[in-house]
């Protein structure tokens, strides 16, 4: 499996954890849930249009927004123990997509320069 599509999976698992997480959470109202809910999917609404899309970038932005949960995944794993085997899921899914895209720019940087090679020889 190439690296970009490891990426892409912990992306979309990351984005189907948000609402799982927050509807088991064991605490608060219903309506509380959704709107803590809505709070966190809203930043991913740009990463996964662009995925969607198939943009170039996509990957690099959906990355960069993951940074801000692996944050929370963190600080939740720390603080809460009740919620720690989400938190947990989380950091480990954000870890994976940083990863792959660190992998997938490396790949195709050194793509690059072997097709620069060839056309030189």
């Amino acid at each position: 499996m190439s690296a970009r599509r490891v990426g892409v999976a912990c992306w979309w698992l990351l984005v189907a954890l948000q609402p799982l997480w927050h509807a088991i959470a064991p605490s608060g109202s219903v309506v509380a849930r959704v709107v803590v809910t809505a709070a966190f999917l809203a930043p991913m609404a740009w990463p996964s249009w662009m995925l969607w899309g198939h943009r170039a970038n996509a990957l690099f932005w959906s990355a960069l927004v993951s940074l801000f949960y692996f944050c929370h995944g963190v600080m939740e794993a720390w603080a809460s123990p009740p919620v720690r085997a989400f938190a947990l899921t989380e950091v480990a899914l954000c870890l994976g997509l940083v990863g792959a895209v660190g992998v997938d720019g490396w790949q195709r940087r050194k793509q690059a320069r072997q097709a620069a090679e060839r056309s030189v020889s």
